[in-house]
């Protein structure tokens, strides 16, 4: 007869439920001392930021979910925006800003634009296709963004808060797909740039001012310099 008092159990649990447990907490802990001082992106005259998730994973390509880096996901009316917490990612030791990959973009931005196809993938790895106005699930497992540029991004949200993970998967949704002409980039950096206070307005060109001044901006005094004939913009009698 068994004496359940006696028994002892030698069944242990498998080695990689507890190294994927020890690894979540590790990841974690390491993410709560890296979101004290993140940096923002870099946003352009007329953008304004629309949602933010803390504690986003960003997948490597073709790397099946299994290896990324976490950090901080951004919306504005302009991009899609992640910022890695590891600050050995930024030049200097993070005193700057990743690095930029145009003028207007860093290399993990993705322009509004470029979307194509959005997908959802929720508990029980259900895979819903995200059409402008639908209603998004308030659990986000997986983000999949196709992009026209042939590239596809994966953010996870397996540490972001619930409520910023409801909220930034409606907010790419509904700026990916812009159903009215306010939710519009365009038309918001023209506002600013016709109304900026402060700033030197767009030059036009019209004046031997402007002229001088782009010679300066682009150091070509040497090379070229401005005219004043023709200063009426006269047609040639010949």
């Amino acid at each position: 007869m068994l004496d359940l008092q006696t028994f002892q159990s030698y069944i242990d649990l498998p080695d990689h439920e507890d190294a994927d447990k020890e690894s979540n907490e590790e990841v974690e802990k390491n993410a709560s001392a890296f979101f004290d001082n993140l940096h923002e992106p870099r946003k352009l005259q007329g953008e304004t930021k629309v949602a933010e998730a803390d504690k986003v994973l960003m997948f490597a390509p073709f790397s099946d979910r299994k290896q990324g880096i976490i950090g901080h996901l951004f919306v504005t009316n302009f991009k899609i925006s992640f910022v890695p917490a590891d600050k050995s990612s930024y030049p200097d030791g993070g005193s700057n800003q990743v690095v930029m990959r145009s003028k207007l973009l860093e290399h993990t931005d993705i322009p509004l634009t470029f979307v194509d196809t959005i997908y959802q993938v929720s508990s029980g790895a259900r895979r819903k296709k995200l059409f402008p106005g639908n209603s998004v699930s308030a659990s986000t497992k997986y983000l999949e963004i196709y992009c026209k540029d042939f590239q596809v991004h994966v953010f996870g949200f397996r540490f972001a808060p619930q409520e910023q993970n409801k909220q930034i998967t409606d907010a790419i949704s509904h700026f990916s797909y812009p159903s009215k002409d306010n939710l519009l980039f365009a038309r918001e950096f023209g506002y600013s740039s016709q109304f900026d206070d402060g700033d030197q307005p767009v030059p036009q060109f019209l004046q031997k001012d402007d002229w001088e001044r782009e010679l300066e901006r682009l150091q070509c005094q040497g090379m070229w310099r401005v005219a004043d004939a023709n200063l009426g913009y006269n047609m040639s009698v010949g």
